[in-house]
């Protein structure tokens, strides 16, 4: 019998995501911004859609770059992005500098200020000015006035759900192999790397535009089916994208929190999907466990590039 977490244990978590799930439909969601306001779309406009994703895109990695540099974890890259995300959705602003909006790479560090100021606290005061600096055409008064627009915009929503926080939720809900049951060490070492790997497909997800509109804890929720399928090497009927209905996992899901999320929403399926092609398109990438927090998790992957892995523009 596969041992499974208390039922006190998942009640708490059941509120918990609850909340969760009110916030994201509320005041964190977010819409399609590059498409949704062309109807119907021409050819000239998915073409300067598909160049705002690479310059999104370039900016998340210069995020990434800067934390990684400041040995801070990278959740405040996720809680940057969704901000960035949602003021652009909200916001006359463009990927290109213009005088009716704010230019993207001040809308990119002003975010990640913010993040930062808000989960790391009073420590943030000594960061804040290597920030600054990697973008120097901006002046401080530029940045203090981006991040007061921001934060307008987006009425001070800024504590946000992101999917690496959810997943450190959801790890109470996962269930040891039998194989390891009374061994606690090793049930702490399984469930740290369904965290790590869950963690790092969050990540790449977050470079992909297409993610935008859907809710951090849908992209949770299918980072750990597809890292736990992974793991335990589930084989399934036809070679179909479908989640494996066997997983214990699933299960608790479905029984405790199924009222909020659910393995078979549409939603969570997508991202299963999309989660599952990326790895099943650069497997070769993920041959060991990676942390979250800091580098390493970039290396050999195909989003590798100078800045991220090996000498970055900070000079290490």
């Amino acid at each position: 019998m596969m041992p499974s977490p208390s039922d006190t244990v998942l009640t708490e978590l059941h509120e918990r995501l609850k909340h969760i799930v009110r916030q994201e439909r509320s005041n964190y969601g977010c819409h399609d911004y590059l498409y949704d306001t062309f109807s119907p779309i021409t050819a000239d406009q998915i073409v300067m859609a598909k160049h705002a994703q690479k310059i999104r895109k370039e900016i998340i990695f210069k995020l990434i770059e800067i934390v990684d540099h400041l040995v801070i974890n990278r959740e405040v890259v996720h809680a940057a992005v969704s901000m960035i995300d949602r003021y652009l959705s909200l916001s006359p602003s463009n990927f290109l500098p213009r005088e009716d909006g704010l230019p993207i790479d001040l809308i990119g560090i002003s975010a990640l200020c913010i993040a930062i100021k808000f989960q790391v606290g009073v420590m943030a005061r000594r960061h804040i000015p290597f920030i600054y600096s990697s973008a120097p055409i901006y002046t401080t008064q530029d940045y203090h006035d981006a991040e007061f627009a921001i934060l307008n915009i987006l009425k001070w929503n800024v504590n946000f759900p992101s999917p690496a926080s959810i997943i450190q939720d959801l790890a109470a809900a996962i269930p040891a192999p039998p194989r390891l049951e009374g061994k606690f060490i090793a049930v702490k070492g399984y469930k740290d790397f369904i965290i790590d790997r869950a963690s790092y497909f969050t990540l790449l997800a977050l470079l992909e535009y297409d993610f935008v509109p859907r809710r951090p804890s849908s992209i949770a929720l299918a980072a750990i089916m597809v890292t736990i399928e992974i793991e335990e090497d589930f084989r399934r009927i036809n070679n179909t994208l479908n989640p494996p209905k066997e997983s214990p996992f699933i299960s608790i899901v479905e029984l405790y929190f199924g009222d909020c999320i659910s393995c078979l929403d549409d939603e969570v399926r997508w991202c299963f999907k999309e989660i599952h092609r990326i790895w099943s398109k650069h497997m070769h990438c993920f041959d060991r466990p990676s942390s979250p927090r800091g580098p390493e998790i970039f290396e050999g992957t195909p989003w590798c590039h100078e800045g991220i892995h090996g000498t970055n523009s900070f000079g290490n």
